[in-house]
């Protein structure tokens, strides 16, 4: 990739999400990753659920 060779790092949505929640920009992540399911986004049920125990949202 073009940015990665001039040294920039890519971030993906989910991470952008969970830089929010540690920056104290939103309190949970659970409504924004369902929306992002509901508007098309597919994510596997391993992805989501290590993306909510990242962000402390783990629900078993």
């Amino acid at each position: 990739m073009v940015v990665q060779t001039a040294g920039l790092q890519v971030w993906g949505m989910l991470k952008v999400l969970l830089e929010a929640k540690e920056a104290g920009l939103t309190e949970r992540l659970v409504p924004y990753v369902e929306r992002l399911v509901k508007a098309g986004m597919w994510l596997s049920k391993d992805v989501k659920r290590r993306i909510l125990r990242l962000a402390g949202e783990e629900t078993s």
